[in-house]
């Protein structure tokens, strides 16, 4: 961890045969070197940099990755971010407090190690793939640095002058460049509210050739709608979180639908492929449902998980009249959406005017709506980094499966003449040439692309000149399937157990800990005289006085061996081996990494442990089976206790005891190499400085 906060994730590619930075093939002149920082392979060009990387072992400047030094720069960005929101000077009333929560604010930096790594895996092991069988030029989907990057995006659809840009500006709390907002139809492009430096607006034909952004696709719609395009910078906390996409509202004339100078729902397909939320505004007072929105609901219809629904402006009308316009709504998009799930549909009046005198009798129902909405988006954040997951996964399937249908046509075409012919025949009868390629393979049906894109796709390429299959290329991808990505799935799986036991206190409204007079005894654990089977944690003699007993489960059907432990009092380290290990400090960070919160928690659970002496300290043995639930090997948490043992006395104080829960948590998440081998300043309890 060091000074980067939250370590970079390893990757394990010894079995790389390209750069995980620019795709590019090792070879003789270019040569492969592994950045230190995350285990991937480099080229030259791509780890230029030096830097030392302590908690792997290199206390001097090694080879590291460009990707890591980004990783690192951005980390210690978002720490000073958190130490500007260190205070509780937050005004609880404002949207922002949702997003700006230390928890959030940490979880989002976690998220950003986890999207590194998914780069590394996607430039090192897929994109290769992709890039010897045109699989971007053939289904439009080019994937950029920038779509790794990129906050989750919310999507906002509607007619003109429903609300969506009054909608943005609601939750920014604040104006935007480019904003527009009237009753008459005036948002008449795109805008892309992010966060920036400073205020400022820049062009889309400038957006799209940014490698930063990830709009770099959006060039194939021309640039009719490149000019009809922006990306509005300003700076909001809640843009450090997600980002918004406001839309031009929807007309009722073909006319006007025919000279926008691009395809409208071709347009709003491609933000909805990559947008986490989609909300979609209703006016209380107009419910029709024009044409081009119904065509655009259709387009939207693939996405309906990710679709809410807005009826805004509800406060103008009474409640008789609100029941009423809400079952005409949920009535007309019965016709146009063919779900069987109810879509959420959230009531209020989403700007920053007070509510109207007709809407006061609603005011709870409208308050409690606010309070639903902003709880949808304040969780987009965590789920997007296990939904990128899931769509690279996807595309990682589908490039090994076009890759596979590639290779099979190329295999029957003849070898001198008649390839043009040849060809007509093949993709005449593809429907044919899939089934082949599905029984030979072993493929599964859905993994096969729309044989109408693939049609098209090969009207544009002669078949003959693709080159022939590496069975290297498919072997890597399979690699990354089958290891790298479900060990980044496990990861933030644990990340959001982790967070969700920290997330039981809010820095805003934290838990008050019990005091030590409140316990009349030691609340005995469940597991306190019981452990896992010792070949789980113990080899050999290491495990001390150990008595096996047989128990029955509760329906008397199964039996399993339990380990019970005799406890004994004693001044040692639990897991020692006999040896003595020393621990020495380094300078570091000067906030201490447990957070108020999980001090709270760990500190109610030892005294539940029934400390006793002064200051209260609890033994070896007594935190012992704490321990061992973890899961973590004995070494682990041998070298855990010598660390958090700072007084040296064989028994931890509550300081010394949260710093070993929350080394323990951080090693089930990160992995045992998490550990530091001697302890930062940050990991000192203050009081032990």
């Amino acid at each position: 961890m060091g000074d980067f906060g939250v370590p970079v994730v390893w990757v394990e590619d010894s079995d790389g045969d390209f750069c995980a930075g620019c795709s590019s093939p090792f070879s003789f002149t270019r040569g492969r070197h592994m950045c230190r920082m995350c285990g991937s392979g480099f080229c030259g060009k791509c780890s230029s940099s030096k830097r030392p990387v302590p908690w792997r072992g290199y206390a001097e400047p090694v080879r590291v990755c460009d990707m890591c030094v980004q990783a690192a720069d951005r980390t210690k960005r978002l720490q000073r971010v958190r130490a500007a929101l260190g205070n509780d000077s937050i005004d609880p009333e404002k949207h922002s407090h949702y997003f700006t929560d230390m928890t959030e604010v940490k979880r989002r930096e976690q998220n950003a190690n986890i999207m590194e790594a998914l780069k590394r895996i996607y430039n090192a092991k897929i994109r290769p793939l992709e890039q010897a069988f045109k699989f971007a030029e053939f289904y439009n989907s080019d994937l950029s640095e920038g779509d790794f990057d990129a906050r989750p995006m919310v999507l906002l659809v509607g007619q003109y002058s429903v609300g969506k840009t009054s909608f943005i500006r609601y939750l920014l709390e604040r104006d935007f460049p480019g904003q527009r907002i009237g009753p008459e139809p005036t948002t008449d492009r795109f805008v892309a509210v992010m966060q920036g430096k400073s205020d400022r607006s820049v062009p889309g034909n400038a957006a799209a050739v940014d490698p930063r952004r990830p709009f770099s696709s959006l060039g194939r719609f021309g640039t009719a709608f490149l000019n009809r395009f922006e990306v509005s910078e300003l700076k909001c906390p809640i843009l450090d979180a997600l980002y918004f996409v406001d839309t031009p509202g929807i007309l009722s004339g073909e006319k006007q639908r025919l000279d926008r100078g691009y395809n409208f729902e071709e347009v709003v397909q491609w933000f909805a492929e990559r947008a986490d939320r989609i909300i979609v505004l209703f006016d209380a007072h107009k419910l029709d449902i024009s044409d081009e929105l119904k065509r655009t609901l259709q387009v939207l219809k693939s996405h309906e998980d990710k679709i809410r629904i807005i009826l805004n402006k509800a406060d103008l009308i009474d409640s008789q009249q609100l029941m009423r316009v809400y079952g005409a709504l949920m009535w007309s998009l019965g016709k146009v959406v063919k779900s069987p799930e109810v879509i959420r549909v959230f009531l209020g009046s989403f700007w920053d005017q007070p509510l109207a005198l007709t809407g006061k009798t609603n005011e709870k129902l409208f308050a409690a709506e606010k309070e639903d909405l902003i709880s949808d988006l304040r969780g987009l954040p965590h789920n997007a980094a296990l939904r990128r997951v899931n769509e690279l996964v996807k595309r990682a399937r589908l490039a090994k499966v076009h890759a596979l249908l590639i290779s099979h046509l190329r295999s029957s075409m003849p070898y001198l003449w008649g390839h043009e012919k040849k060809q007509k025949k093949l993709v005449g009868r593809l429907d044919q040439e899939y089934r082949k390629v599905s029984k030979l393979h072993d493929l599964a049906p859905g993994d096969f692309p729309s044989m109408d894109k693939f049609r098209a796709g090969l009207e544009r390429f002669e078949i003959s000149e693709f080159p022939s299959l590496s069975q290297r290329l498919v072997d890597v991808c399979d690699v990354a399937l089958t290891r790298d990505v479900p060990n980044l799935i496990l990861r933030i799986q644990g990340l959001e157990e982790k967070q969700e036991g920290q997330g039981q206190g809010s820095r805003l409204n934290p838990p008050t800990p019990k005091a030590p007079h409140e316990y009349s005894s030691p609340n005995p654990r469940p597991l306190d005289n019981m452990a896992s089977p010792a070949t789980n944690f113990f080899d050999g003699d290491v495990s001390p006085m150990k008595s096996a007993s047989r128990q029955l489960t509760h329906d008397g059907d199964l039996e399993e061996e339990v380990a019970t432990w005799n406890i004994q009092e004693s001044t040692e380290n639990p897991f020692s081996d006999g040896f003595e290990h020393d621990s020495g400090f380094e300078v570091g960070q000067d906030d201490w990494v447990v957070s108020v919160a999980d001090k709270t928690k760990w500190t109610n659970s030892f005294y539940e442990l029934g400390p006793s002496g002064h200051p209260p300290t609890v033994t070896g043995q007594q935190v012992r089976p704490i321990m061992v639930d973890s899961g973590l090997p004995t070494q682990a948490l041998r070298k855990i206790w010598d660390l958090v043992d700072i007084s040296g006395r064989g028994a931890l104080d509550d300081e010394e005891f949260a710093l070993a829960m929350y080394v323990i948590s951080d090693a089930k998440v990160n992995g045992v190499e998490s550990i530091p081998d001697e302890l930062p300043r940050s990991f000192l309890p203050p009081s032990k400085r």
